[in-house]
């Protein structure tokens, strides 16, 4: 994660006025779940087009930002990675309240309140991913890292449930590192 976030450093979002007019808004838990049951009850495979986005979201900028392989679809997990990574809440209080039960909760796949190591390195993955393109780092991301970032601290395949996550949150330095670097982009 380490070179992926070095090279997202002094970046500024590539976001409409319309989507941070959107950001204005985005300031609750409540506002980022009701968006999490809007995209993910307009596809039930996590793809969504952009007819489909923009009956949520209207606008086709933000769209085409994730869209980045221009195939007409993107993933909701990503797209909601961007929003509660980049929503208006303080980077203190997405780990102390529950904005990050958004993300965990979309990839607690089989609803038994607990991830595993390697859907926990799928979120880590896409939030980067996602922030990635926000921000316009062309670059894919490293997949090992975002795995290796996560084996450091969870050094058995065990399930994770949401204050393991909020732990890991406080105290990975890759995490404190990506909220920064978001946080700094609004600076």
């Amino acid at each position: 994660m380490g070179n992926t976030l070095s090279q997202l450093e002094g970046k500024k979002p590539l976001l409409s006025d319309n989507f941070l007019k959107c950001k204005t808004y985005l300031v609750s838990v409540s506002v980022l779940r009701n968006f999490k049951n809007q995209f993910c009850n307009l596809s039930s495979d996590f793809g969504i087009t952009k007819q489909e986005f923009t009956q949520i979201i209207p606008d086709e900028a933000v769209f085409d930002l994730f869209d980045t392989e221009a195939g007409g679809v993107v993933q909701v997990t990503e797209i909601l990675a961007g929003l509660v990574m980049f929503s208006g809440i303080s980077p203190d209080d997405k780990v102390q309240c529950n904005t990050y039960a958004v993300l965990f909760n979309l990839f607690d796949f089989n609803s038994q309140e607990t991830i595993s190591r390697t859907d926990l390195q799928l979120l880590c993955y896409t939030a980067l991913s996602s922030v990635s393109k926000v921000l316009g780092h062309s670059g894919e991301v490293d997949t090992s890292e975002v795995c290796q970032v996560v084996a450091n601290y969870f050094h058995s395949n065990i399930l994770v449930d949401f204050s393991s996550l909020l732990e890991f949150c406080l105290h990975s330095q890759s995490v404190t590192q990506l909220l920064t670097v978001i946080e700094s982009t609004f600076n």
